[in-house]
């Protein structure tokens, strides 16, 4: 929580006395300095001036502490040119893109006379409680608050004899406290219990509208530090653990700002990128084996200007979870000829630049990409064959993608291509997944080599409104008439084919898809010749706008080279 201060003083009258005096205009907009924060360039000096502005609705309140009573008014910061320097900003912002979108969706339900939509949030806060005087002989809870060595702590519900059971007199002290605390400020804190492991605890309030309820959450982490040192203990805010701990031998990257460059992994290595830390970089691995990167920090690759994000060549059981990477300058992770491969939770941003693809599996097999969400220009996620590793690897299978969101700004969301030099791609399952936004096609086969397609299924995926205005490729305009694909399967040599052979698609299905917006285009199969065709293609519950699309709709495009397709 970040805090500026301002007295109610006014300037000197003429007889040299002053006033104390506040009025609206200063909740309307104030404008301090914010030239110290980081804009990495994007804005010229005069241009550093900062503007607040009262979030009115998260209510004001009266804090007393050593300061004195101090009058708290939640506020958005932003820049000159409206670039947020908070969270505030983008949280009011992703709540009015909510009440938008969410409007929209219910009209289609008839729906006509709902004005507002109102996101809610009731954040439980876990906290663990440490005697001041033992905090102090531990250095990994000092620089670090959390415990970086000790004994391995318990996987299954070994100590459940803590969860719920009686609440120690210290611990309830401190808890009788910081309810007081919090009801002053107007924080309804409802609930307070133990939490399995010894030393963690449990508070949760009342729920309320989302901004209101992350200034509350502000306000209880703020509160139970506090109150702690009242009562010679100290508080520690531990995050959510990831699926896999940390080894000791790790290559950790703690809180702050490293210039790495490229970080190259070797067998059994893990690199820990922890939370708060930027790290600016890329991460290859060749011929190597169990490596793991995982955290909860940034994996920046904006300072580079080739390379991929995280570059894998021959590895086998490999496991990327938690981290966010940003900004490649091409294809951001790519497992090339690798097998056993998961990206878990991971979140991936990539749209500043041209050809950004998300993660790109390129002549690999047995890949799993779950729980994570892809922000990318080009393809979201793409399965290749490549001629220059189609000795490596000849065949693609086993590849699931599960329970996640894609969002693209050219290209398609799940692409097959367009390089397919392989034998054989096998074996795919894509369920369960969200695309908000898309360009071309959301789901799509661009055989443009020799591979054959076969044994695939989409189901269970919901899809939005495609993109089409002021559409650019580098500094060139574009066709958009044809975009909105839901689907697209094609056989045809392109610009990035690298043989002169033809491959196939066969035995695909799409089950439960959701398309609404207006500018769907439907569905487009088209095979190559009548030795190279597209055939048994099995397409139920497809909806588009509410309505069921059947075999004799306009949006259902073949040619002659296609055969076996069923509309259900």
């Amino acid at each position: 929580t970040a805090e500026k201060h301002d007295s109610f003083i006014s300037a000197p009258m003429e007889n040299g006395k002053v006033l104390m005096s506040f009025s609206g205009k200063e909740l309307i907009k104030g404008e301090p300095d914010a030239s110290s924060f980081p804009s990495g360039g994007l804005r010229a000096t005069f241009e550093a001036r900062g503007y607040t502005a009262w979030d009115c609705t998260s209510p004001a309140f009266v804090r007393h502490d050593a300061a004195g009573a101090t009058l708290c008014i939640p506020t958005a910061f932003c820049s000159y040119t409206g670039e947020a320097l908070d969270q505030k900003t983008p949280l009011l912002r992703s709540m009015e893109a909510v009440n938008a979108q969410s409007l929209r969706l219910i009209r289609l339900f008839g729906n006509t006379t709902s004005k507002k939509v109102t996101p809610s949030v009731g954040p439980e806060q876990e906290y663990f409680l440490v005697d001041a005087a033992k905090f102090m002989q531990r250095k990994d809870l000092i620089y670090t608050g959390r415990t970086l060595f000790g004994a391995m702590p318990p996987k299954g519900q070994e100590l459940d004899d803590h969860y719920f059971g009686t609440i120690r007199q210290r611990i309830a002290g401190f808890m009788k406290d910081v309810n007081e605390e919090l009801w002053k400020v107007g924080v309804t804190a409802k609930t307070q219990h133990n939490e399995v492991a010894p030393a963690q605890h449990e508070l949760a309030p009342i729920y309320a509208e989302a901004n209101v309820a992350v200034d509350h959450n502000h306000l209880v982490m703020q509160t139970l530090k506090r109150v702690a040192c009242r009562h010679g203990m100290k508080c520690l805010l531990h995050p959510e653990k990831l699926t896999v701990d940390r080894d000791a031998n790790a290559r950790y990257f703690g809180p702050g700002i490293h210039e790495a460059g490229v970080i190259t992994m070797r067998s059994n290595e893990m690199v820990y990128i922890d939370e708060g830390a930027i790290v600016y970089g890329a991460i290859q691995s060749e011929n190597a084996s169990n490596i793991k990167i995982v955290g909860k920090g940034i994996l920046d690759s904006s300072h580079m200007n080739s390379g991929h994000i995280v570059s894998l060549k021959g590895v086998s059981n490999a496991h990327i979870e938690g981290v966010i990477l940003k900004d490649p300058s091409g294809w951001a992770a790519v497992p090339y000829y690798c097998n056993g491969v998961t990206f878990d939770n991971v979140k991936l941003i990539g749209f500043w630049r041209y050809n950004a693809d998300g993660i790109d599996i390129v002549n690999s097999s047995n890949v799993t990409i779950k729980n994570s969400f892809l922000r990318t220009f080009d393809d979201c996620i793409a399965i290749k064959g490549q001629k220059a590793v189609y000795d490596k690897q000849k065949i693609i299978e086993n590849i699931k993608v599960d329970n996640c969101v894609l969002w693209n700004d050219w290209g398609k969301c799940f692409e097959f291509g367009a390089e397919t030099v392989v034998d054989i791609i096998r074996d795919v399952t894509i369920s369960n997944c969200y695309i908000p936004h898309f360009t071309m096609v959301a789901m799509s086969m661009q055989n443009g080599d020799r591979g054959h397609i076969e044994n695939v299924r989409f189901e269970n995926i919901s899809i939005e409104e495609p993109i089409k205005e002021n559409a650019m490729l580098k500094d060139e305009p574009m066709d958009t008439s044809w975009w909105g694909k839901t689907i697209g399967l094609g056989i045809t040599g392109t610009q990035w084919s690298q043989d002169n052979i033809r491959g196939s698609i066969n035995n695909v299905s799409f089950q439960n898809i959701r398309h609404i917006g207006s500018g769907c285009t439907g569905v487009d199969l088209s095979g190559y010749d009548k030795d190279h065709k597209v055939t048994n293609i099995n397409i139920k519950d497809y909806y588009v706008n509410g309505t069921k699309v059947t075999k004799t709709s306009n949006l259902i495009h073949t040619n002659e080279f296609v055969s076996g397709v069923t509309v259900e």
